[in-house]
């Protein structure tokens, strides 16, 4: 502490001050805070008082104080301004897309902020932006997912290959590779492509495959994968054995197969032994199972 600043502080202590002393402790930079502590002080009552003892109990507190309250009270109340601001930021302007991912063997059932319901089927990506969802229903999507809807605003959904419109249904979509397909279940949905728009009413289906455009009746009443099937109906094979790798988180091998060979037909999820046999007998292959890897053959 500054020797004038003592006399003054040891002065005000013992009620000595002069007027121009007065003036020059009154200037102090911690005058407020003194003439707080000496009012706390006259709440109690002392039997007596010694102004050497108390000077030096006082002197020490000072000090602690000058030495923080300068660097960190000024850094502190910057670093709340700039809290408080960011706050305030991330609330209003900055909104992260909401990632729902599932691996190979994995779906996932989510409930959308209407009330809404996807489920997400394995290998597969959802993607939102939670506080738009008032104003705007909109997704993206890779991979396949089954739609819920409840009624209410435009309900959009976007891939790579084409978007979905709907007011209110239920519907599924699948979108990997080269590989678009809409089914609606219930309710009435819009397939808008680069080639086509189409309305689609309950138990029809719209696919492009490759670039090939079909449409088709489905009887259905719901996703075949949400019943643990996968179904086909004249799909390439590569698309069964890709679609058998993600339910069940294998790997593959084929020795000597046309994979671009159609097949009609399907396999259960629960099961891997009766899936491998369902989509290999069809077309006269082979296999074997050696923990995680799979191996089909043609049979001689």
């Amino acid at each position: 502490m500054d020797t004038n600043r003592e006399e003054l502080i040891l002065k005000w202590l013992d009620g000595s001050l002069t007027e121009a002393e007065q003036q020059a402790f009154e200037n102090l930079e911690d005058h407020q805070e003194l003439m707080r502590i000496s009012t706390t002080a006259k709440q109690f009552k002392a039997p007596s008082f010694n102004s050497d003892i108390e000077y030096k109990k006082l002197r020490q507190k000072l000090t602690n104080q000058s030495k923080a309250r300068p660097l960190w009270q000024p850094l502190l109340a910057i670093a709340s301004i700039v809290v408080v601001a960011l706050a305030v930021y991330m609330n209003v302007f900055f909104d992260p897309l909401t990632t729902v991912e599932t691996g190979f063997g994995q779906t996932q059932h989510i409930d959308l902020p209407n009330g809404s319901m996807v489920a997400i089927n394995a290998d597969s990506k959802l993607t939102y932006h939670s506080k738009k969802w008032g104003k705007e229903r909109k997704l993206n999507l890779e991979g396949e997912a089954y739609f819920n809807v409840t009624k209410g605003n435009t309900f959009r959904v976007e891939t790579t290959q084409g978007t979905v419109t709907v007011l209110g249904t239920e519907f599924n979509i699948i979108q990997r590779g080269d590989w678009f397909e809409v089914t609606c279940f219930e309710g009435l949905v819009q397939v808008a492509t680069s080639k086509d728009t189409v309305k689609l009413p309950p138990q029809h289906s719209f696919k492009v495959l490759d670039g090939v455009v079909t449409k088709d009746t489905q009887f259905s009443k719901t996703a075949d994968w949400l019943e643990n099937q996968s179904r086909f109906s004249g799909m390439p094979y590569a698309y069964v054995i890709d679609e058998l790798k993600r339910q069940y988180n294998v790997t593959i091998i084929s020795k000597g197969i046309d994979i671009t060979k159609v097949f009609t037909g399907a396999f259960t999820h629960d099961n891997l032994e009766l899936a491998l046999t369902t989509i290999s007998q069809p077309m006269n292959l082979s296999f074997t199972i050696d923990g995680d890897q799979i191996t089909l053959s043609p049979i001689d």
